[in-house]
């Protein structure tokens, strides 16, 4: 699936850390049109998770 993916997870997605931004919509990351994973301070389980679907939409 990574290597069929049109998206380069080291080059082509930013992952913003400690934001405040996911407890607003009641979660703890989400992903901004497929280039950013917002995290919040929690979210450490949270980023694998978001990745997958990171490549799922690519």
């Amino acid at each position: 699936m990574v290597k069929k993916s049109k998206t380069d997870m080291k080059s082509d997605v930013r992952v913003h850390y400690n934001s405040s931004k996911p407890a607003e919509v009641g979660a703890l990351a989400y992903i901004l049109q497929v280039t950013s994973i917002i995290c919040s301070s929690r979210a450490g389980e949270a980023l694998p998770h978001e990745a997958w679907h990171v490549m799922q939409q690519a």
